[in-house]
Parts: C-alpha cells; sequence; structure tokens
C-alpha cells in the first residue's frame, strides 16, 4: 500500500513538473519563454555533466586506479583504506588546481568564473 501511494504521488509530481515546463515554455511573453529555456539549458547541462562525470569518475576509479594499482580481490577494511587515500588524493589534487588556476587568473574576475565553472 506504502509503495503504491508513493508511485503515484511521484508519478503525479513528475506529471505535473512537466506540465508547468511545458506551459512556461510556450508561454505568450517572449520574456518568460527566455527565460523558461534558460533555465531548461542550464538543467539539461547540469544533468548531463553530472552523469558524465559519475560515468567517468566510476569507470576511472574502479577499473584503473582500484584494480590497477592495487590488483584483484576483496581486502575488506584494506581495500576502504586504500580507496579513500585514493580518494583524498585525488580530493587534494583538485583543491590545489583549483588554488593555483584562482591565484594566477585574480586579476581578471571573468576569467575567474570561466575557470571556476570548468573547475
Amino acid at each position: 500500500q506504502a509503495v503504491a501511494v508513493t508511485t503515484a504521488s511521484l508519478l503525479f509530481g513528475f506529471v505535473g513538473t512537466t506540465m508547468c515546463i511545458v506551459y512556461m515554455l510556450n508561454f505568450p511573453n517572449p520574456r518568460i519563454q527566455t527565460y523558461s529555456f534558460k533555465m531548461m539549458s542550464s538543467i539539461t547541462s547540469i544533468l548531463c555533466a553530472v552523469l558524465i562525470e559519475k560515468a567517468q569518475f566510476g569507470y576511472l576509479f574502479n577499473q584503473v586506479i582500484i584494480k590497477g594499482i592495487f590488483g584483484h580481490g576483496d581486502w575488506g577494511i584494506g581495500l576502504f583504506i586504500k580507496e579513500f587515500c585514493v580518494n583524498f588524493v585525488i580530493f587534494l589534487f583538485w583543491v590545489a588546481s583549483i588554488s593555483v588556476v584562482m591565484k594566477r587568473l585574480k586579476d581578471s574576475r571573468e576569467a575567474m568564473f570561466a575557470a571556476n565553472q570548468f573547475l
């Protein structure tokens, strides 16, 4: 019973949201249409970027780093610690690269914004 109510609620929510989006995209006011298209473009690009990043990182992390460096097999807590260390090193590299790029581009706000969006 609870699963049916949850499924029905989600279905009605998705249908209602889709109807609102279609209405906003076909609104008579061209200004609202423009903002609606910009919003949909941003949403689509964010969703695509997240999906691509998850797919790339999942493949890179599982196939290249873990199996390539540490080999095959399940080591229990040892594998968890190794995965944590690899993630931490990747995070440190990411933060360091953002810091270096922002320091080099500190004179141009537009370049800093572009680098922030890229990184």
